[in-house]
């Protein structure tokens, strides 16, 4: 056959070029196709005769279908309200424009539903959770404790005379003083609280709210101690005591606070708000300004510790406090080695009175932590003193709250103690309990490794032979444990604490940790700890705590 007759058979693939590239194209979503190259590529088609041009506008048709029904499936989702819906239309032609614009109606619907849900849940005054988020929250809240068997605390905040600055200086004076007061309220929980959280759903942190006029609650939703609530209520009057501005004009209120707590006082939502309301206006007639427990056994409590508190303010001014020291005694060598730093209040009225009757309302205030670090000064200089008087070797052992762990950097404090006694590291140990490292672990594991690079020994109060206890050896740099005397008290009458001793001795024994038994009273629990391999007991069998000026006779003359 001649070329010419070749030709047609030869040409005839070609001319299918343009439908292929034409459908590679449609398919193709990171290249589409606009109106323009559509056509272009159709006239081409049409070159190539009727079927080509067949096949390419179906292959056209479907690009544009495809592209229409995306179009109409996005309009009917933004119609239903659905804003983030998918949209991957992309071209420059007006299918292009229409979904550009579908895609901003379907950003605004979704900032205007954000709005809505925002303004369905917040005070729009003071910006704070409304009754509809907090009334979500308390129920929520309250099926977390109950699973937990957690406490719960409510604070219903009324302000006094507020009714007065809205009739003489008129509402813009008085919304004035409430977005003030929503401020200051903010402030009166504690820094790591998260406060107006606004997802209702969630069931951490405390959270304030603003009811409608000059009404306020305040959700505890976790509390160890049903006092915190007192504490918080103080906190709330004081922020009242600083005047509020219109102008210039000055302005004063009070706040009179009704608490209840869960489950004592109701277990459910709208009970425990009734009754916080009911003890609010109990604080309204008891003379305003002040809070009021919806239980009157609890108002009796919380004046005893809010007078306790006030006096530990005062014996810290006064110098009160006094070190007393009670000796560790070594059962190899018979000798005593460390004297462990216990605090005593010489109370002008009551006489001395031991930390436990103060030390959980100071860590609750927050006064253990001046009063810890005074003891840590104290300690150290007598430590130096007994050192010059020739008591070499003798460590002193200073107990650490979790607090002090949470809002002190302790090893800044610790080697500016001991720089400041001319004292060696070697000569301080540093105690803190297991339940403070369960509370603050976090800050214990940044701050306990920079307190062993100084020197100072570690030493844990309180251990137990559970799970939790074991990786806390695991992650902590601890030298010493410390068996709680309630186990050692039971070593020689009940099975169960003897077992317990023997555990944690064997356990220190193979991680290579020394052990002291506390609250050794009798020789049979110091017979039954030396034959277990105990190295160092504390009790009264060595030596009560005594005054500072009793410690070089015990050491000179071992154990009493």
């Amino acid at each position: 056959m001649k070329l010419e007759a070749k030709l047609p058979l030869i040409l005839a693939p070609l001319s299918l070029v343009p439908a292929v590239l034409v459908g590679t194209l449609a398919w193709r979503e990171a290249s589409p196709l606009d109106g323009d190259a559509a056509l272009a590529l159709l006239a081409v088609a049409l070159s190539g005769g009727v079927a080509v041009a067949a096949v390419t506008f179906l292959l056209l048709r479907t690009l544009l279908t495809r592209r229409l029904r995306a179009l109409q499936q996005a309009a009917g989702e933004l119609g239903r309200g659905n804003a983030l819906v998918p949209l991957d239309v992309q071209s420059r032609d007006e299918l292009g424009d229409l979904a550009q614009s579908l895609r901003t109606m379907g950003h605004h619907l979704r900032q205007s539903s954000e709005q809505s849900h925002y303004l369905a849940y917040h005070d729009s005054l003071t910006k704070l959770p409304n009754r509809l988020m907090f009334g979500e929250y308390l129920k929520r809240a309250l099926a977390h404790a109950k699973r937990g068997g957690r406490t719960l605390a409510l604070l219903f905040v009324d302000l006094d005379d507020f009714k007065h600055i809205n009739d003489t200086l008129g509402h813009a004076a008085g919304d004035q003083v409430l977005i003030e007061f929503s401020q200051r309220l903010l402030h009166c929980l504690r820094a790591d609280d998260y406060v107006g959280r606004p997802d209702p759903a969630s069931e951490e942190g405390d959270s304030i709210a603003r009811l409608g006029g000059d009404e306020f609650t305040i959700l505890l939703p976790d509390i160890e101690d049903a006092f915190r609530a007192a504490t918080v209520a103080e906190r709330v009057i004081a922020a009242t005591v600083p005047p509020f501005w219109y102008g210039d004009q000055e302005l004063h209120i009070g706040a009179s606070i009704g608490i209840t707590l869960y489950p004592s006082d109701g277990v459910q939502a709208e009970t425990l708000i009734k009754n916080a309301d009911m003890a609010m206006y109990h604080a309204k007639a008891k003379g305003k300004n002040t809070y009021q427990y919806y239980r009157e056994d609890m108002n009796v409590a919380a004046v005893r510790r809010l007078s306790l508190e006030t006096a530990l303010r005062r014996a810290l001014e006064r110098e009160e406090f006094e070190v007393y020291f009670q000796p560790e005694l070594d059962l190899a060598s018979g000798r005593i080695v460390t004297v462990e730093a216990l605090i005593r209040w010489r109370h002008p009225e009551d006489g001395l009175v031991l930390p436990g009757q103060f030390i959980t309302v100071a860590e609750e205030t927050g006064l253990i932590v001046p009063i810890g670090q005074w003891v840590l000064t104290t300690a150290c200089r007598q430590a130096a003193a007994w050192r010059d008087a020739g008591l070499a070797g003798l460590a002193v052992a200073v107990n650490v709250s979790g607090v002090q762990f949470m809002r002190q950097e302790l090893p800044e404090l610790v080697e500016e103690a001991l720089r400041e006694a001319h004292l060696a590291p070697t000569a301080l140990e540093i105690e803190v309990t297991q339940a403070a490292l369960m509370r603050v672990e976090h800050s214990v594991v940044r701050q306990l490794p920079a307190l062993k690079e100084l020197g100072v020994a570690i030493a844990m109060d309180g251990f137990e032979t559970g799970y939790s206890s074991l990786g806390y050896l695991r992650r902590f740099p601890i030298d010493k444990l410390k068996i709680d005397r309630s186990f050692v008290a039971g070593v020689t009458t009940e099975a169960g604490d003897a077992a317990i001793c023997s555990a944690i001795l064997a356990i220190a024994k193979s991680m290579g940790l020394t052990v002291t038994a506390e609250g050794v009273e009798e020789p049979a629990q110091l017979e039954f700890l030396r034959e277990r391999g105990c190295r160092l007991i504390q009790g009264n069998l060595v030596s009560p705590a005594v005054p500072a000026s009793a410690i070089p006779a015990l050491v000179q003359n071992g154990r009493r």
